[in-house]
């Protein structure tokens, strides 16, 4: 029988570099939270980023929606529980249940991973160690509610982001959860200061390294920001997102 993944348990501390104006973590430090655990849960698995890079691969994240419930305080715990949701062809999906310190609900998600050839810099099949590992018994908390991130079809406003070396990952690239960042700084400077966003949905479609700029562009709709960020040498979409937001809840 294939072993079954149990789920990961991993506790953050809300630090004060980690908070908005508003006094709760950003939207980006849960992201940031739940990509800890995931690579600590992957290395309890064998599956670690030295463990793929001894066999010339590497994990890629693809897409990641999250709705946050509620965000927590400075100071106060966070609780992100985690465990392999599923794998096909090209994707192993991961879910995420974010708690506080007496386990009331903060936030959800789900994400999708692709595991690359390091070289060719090109996906390839999920190993069948990956496939051989047996999801917990219990249900998504929550899943994609489209096949693709709905794509932007005007720019009502636009910034630019210079990479900078700390906005770097180990592998030379832009890390994910800086894009999640230049994302939301489109957003109209009335709407930072006075909502926050109840759920992203995020999809990473290609790299951008050390001294490229990046164009953060954002359509606002009726109920939800549309984002694109763009590689500014070649207009490459390196990521485009959907947000929704609420008013500031106290």
């Amino acid at each position: 029988m294939p072993p079954r993944a149990q789920p990961w348990t991993e506790s953050f501390a809300v630090r004060s570099y980690e908070i908005t104006p508003h006094g709760r973590a950003s939207l980006q430090t849960l992201c940031k939270y739940c990509q800890e655990a995931a690579g600590n849960h992957a290395q309890a698995l064998g599956l670690s980023r030295d463990a793929m890079l001894d066999r010339g691969l590497a994990w890629v994240l693809m897409r990641l929606r999250l709705q946050i419930q509620r965000y927590p305080e400075w100071g106060h715990t966070v609780r992100v529980e985690t465990w392999p949701s599923g794998v096909d062809s090209l994707y192993a999906t991961r879910a995420f249940l974010l708690r506080d310190g007496n386990a009331a609900p903060l936030a959800r998600g789900t994400s999708a991973w692709a595991v690359i050839d390091v070289e060719r810099r090109r996906p390839v099949r999920i190993p069948d160690d990956v496939y051989a590992i047996e999801p917990p018994d219990r249900p998504r908390p929550l899943d994609f509610a489209t096949r693709r991130v709905h794509a932007m079809e005007q720019v009502d406003r636009a910034r630019r982001f210079d990479v900078r070396f700390s906005d770097l990952d180990v592998n030379q690239h832009v890390n994910n959860v800086r894009y999640v960042e230049w994302a939301l700084e489109a957003a109209p400077r009335e709407m930072l200061l006075t909502q926050q966003p109840t759920e992203i949905d995020i999809q990473f479609r290609a790299e951008t390294g050390l001294g490229e700029t990046v164009a953060a562009q954002l359509q606002q709709g009726a109920d939800r920001l549309l984002h694109r960020l763009q590689r500014t040498r070649d207009d490459k979409t390196v990521a485009q997102a959907t947000t929704q937001w609420a008013e500031l809840d106290g």
